[in-house]
């Protein structure tokens, strides 16, 4: 008998102390550089801080991506490092390396020169896109995608509908701009749509893979002319990057490439392109 009081006794014990004692403790963010706690997660598998730099930031529970997440009043959960993270954009100066954060405790003369310089077509801020889990998958095959802008470019439109067909369709100029191989827009969606309504492609190879494409269009509008230049970062990560620029600093597009890799590789706890 005096056994099995001494089991109660133990079990209510337990429960008052020792059970609180046992539960894991709550995850708490690190504290970033200007007073605010990261945002964190996981980015193709590794953890990332990501700070007031970062902005449009989505995880793979975000009701964009979970139907059944669209109810009103849903609640995200807690995020740690197992949080996984879909996509993400850095707005930043490529000749600086200078990102934007309109965070009031952040550095303030990056955001003076963004809203000076915005509305110049020759200005040098770059939107760096992050895709990674269920967005790497719908985009990640990049010489797939080359291959749709080429396929069927001989056949004739059957009707004027069909000619909308032919809007991302390319033919080789069969030149090389900034160590680029160059693709005009297919002469039928030309002749439909107006030259101002068309972009170029251009192409960066390995061997027979494509390694980087970069479409700029031709826009009338001189702040609107702009490129938007893709590649992955295959084979370390699964993670592709997105960068829309003004087309007048395509001649800049390595650069542009290596300050993008730069500016993601820094979220990572642990640097993973080094």
């Amino acid at each position: 008998m005096n056994k099995i009081h001494t089991v109660i006794w133990l079990a209510i014990f337990c429960c008052l102390t020792g059970c609180e004692q046992s539960k894991e403790p709550e995850f708490k963010a690190p504290m970033g550089p200007y007073g605010l706690p990261y945002r964190v997660g996981s980015l193709a598998g590794k953890p990332v801080n990501l700070g007031e730099e970062v902005r449009w930031l989505e995880y793979e529970d975000s009701p964009l991506l979970k139907r059944e997440n669209r109810y009103k009043g849903y609640k995200p959960p807690s995020r740690n490092y197992q949080s996984v993270v879909t996509s993400f954009e850095i707005i930043m100066k490529y000749t600086t390396g200078a990102p934007l954060m309109r965070y009031y405790k952040a550095p303030q003369a990056p955001v003076k020169q963004y809203d000076a310089e915005q509305s110049d077509p020759n200005n040098k801020w770059i939107y760096i896109g992050v895709r990674s889990g269920v967005r790497f998958d719908e985009t990640g095959d990049l010489t797939k995608a080359y291959l749709r802008y080429l396929e069927d470019i001989n056949k004739k439109p059957k009707d004027e509908e069909d000619k909308y067909n032919f809007h991302y369709k390319y033919v080789s100029a069969n030149i090389i701009e900034y160590g680029l191989e160059k693709y005009s827009p297919h002469p039928i969606w030309v002749n439909f749509s107006g030259y101002n309504n068309t972009d170029d492609l251009y192409v960066n190879k390995n061997e027979n893979k494509i390694v980087t494409y970069i479409t700029c269009s031709h826009s009338e509008v001189d702040l609107a002319r702009k490129c938007s230049m893709t590649w992955t970062l295959e084979p370390k990560m699964k993670i592709l990057i997105k960068v829309t620029f003004q087309r007048s600093n395509l001649k800049d597009w390595k650069l542009i490439k290596r300050v993008s890799e730069e500016e993601v590789n820094k979220l990572f706890i642990n640097k993973m392109l080094d």
